[in-house]
């Protein structure tokens, strides 16, 4: 089952695509169950992580929707936090905000691979604790499609229309340009519920007097057909003459002469948007998602330490958390980019690297034939450094 079909069941994953993404919230209930919710993550966990850190107060915040909290309150001199003066904060009704969860809990760690894998975006998780009876920010639109997981709690969020549709990264929220407008829907967020809500959609969340709540902000930072042209962009200047031109200006200083400025855009466009050139660019995309994203290595120092313990009967699988890159070159050699470097193999193809590195388990002594038997442990080995393939020993 796919992470999707874990975050959405028991809708279909066509449906989801068809009726909800980056067009309509879609609430879940009990998606987890109760010990699943706190074992992705828990108000001892937030505690841990915001009592045990230096953290600045670019990591965690403190956040009221009638008041703006100002950092020196409950920070030290030097930048980080105070969790004791953060906490008084949140007794007095404010939310605490620990942005970037994922750099601190492995589960959520792990969540973010699944669904960078699933959508090839990056990704984030913020979380989200308030004290009843509060509201941390007033109502707002996001600019990334967000999964909420109640995983303490109860919170209610008000669902409004869609004020942007869908803005990126470049775009955001005006509390002074944009209305709310009717509340659509009103939806309680118990401990397991799911709720997606496509970026552009306002909505306003708040605790009522009977319960404290933790939610965490799963956040899709998709590339979208905007990137994907600016790319091609990018990649054409140097190749097609004509978007290196300036506009025709009327000499003197007059208005621009529009008519022949339109010309030589349509004159440049086609070789900017050539179809070879958004080929080159969506796969740049794709290579940057890849190369960029964190390793998740579960395991690995077990692996690392019984490397010499390899044989021709142990068992492997491709880590289903990597992100590798398998290009076939010029040259007939095969390069394997993972976390940004790339792995040099001759004498094979790229079809013989996917199969090695695939979701099923299989045994060193059954790798493809272009790899020599002399060299087929090593071969294991290097990709368990790496961190391409997960090892079980007999």
């Amino acid at each position: 089952m796919s992470i999707l079909s874990e975050l959405i069941s028991p809708n279909s994953e066509d449906s989801f695509f068809q009726d909800y993404f980056e067009k309509e919230h879609l609430y879940l209930p009990k998606v987890f169950g109760a010990s699943q919710s706190q074992d992705l993550f828990s108000v001892a966990e937030l505690e841990r992580i915001i009592g045990s850190h230096n953290l600045d107060s670019g990591t965690v915040r403190v956040s009221r929707a009638d008041e703006l909290i100002d950092r020196s309150t409950f920070t030290f001199d030097n930048g980080f936090i105070d969790p004791i003066r953060a906490l008084a904060h949140v007794d007095a009704g404010a939310s605490l905000i620990l942005n970037q969860a994922h750099t601190w809990s492995h589960p959520l760690a792990v969540l973010c691979r699944k669904l960078e894998k699933y959508f090839l975006c990056r990704t984030q998780v913020n979380a989200y604790f308030s004290p009843p009876e509060s509201q941390g920010f007033p109502a707002h639109w996001d600019s990334h499609d967000v999964f909420i997981i109640q995983v303490h709690g109860s919170k209610l969020w008000d669902i409004h229309d869609v004020a942007y549709y869908l803005p990126d990264g470049t775009r955001s929220f005006d509390r002074d340009r944009y209305d709310p407008g009717p509340v659509r829907a009103t939806l309680r967020m118990e401990c397991g519920d799911v709720l997606y809500i496509p970026r552009g959609m306002m909505h306003r969340v708040r605790t009522d007097e009977n319960s404290s709540s933790l939610h965490l902000t799963v956040g899709l930072l998709t590339v979208t057909i905007r990137h994907i042209m600016v790319r091609a962009l990018d990649l054409a200047f140097d190749r097609v003459a004509a978007l290196r031109r300036s506009p025709r200006i009327v000499a003197g200083g007059g208005d621009t002469d529009i008519e022949a400025t339109m010309a030589q855009l349509k004159e440049a466009l086609p070789g900017a948007f050539a179809e070879a050139t958004l080929a080159e660019a969506i796969v740049d995309a794709e290579r940057d998602i890849k190369a960029t994203g964190r390793p998740v290595i579960d395991g690995a120092f077990d692996r690392i330490m019984r490397l010499s313990d390899t044989t021709e009967e142990s068992w492997f699988r491709g880590n289903p958390l990597a992100m590798p890159i398998v290009r076939q070159d010029d040259d007939g050699g095969v390069a394997v980019m993972v976390h940004g470097e790339d792995m040099e193999l001759e004498g094979m193809t790229a079809d013989d690297v996917r199969q090695i590195l695939g979701p099923d388990w299989q045994q060193v002594r059954d790798l493809p034939t272009s790899v020599a038997a002399e060299d087929r442990i090593s071969l294991i080995r290097q990709f368990v450094l790496r961190g391409l393939v997960e090892l079980q020993h007999t």
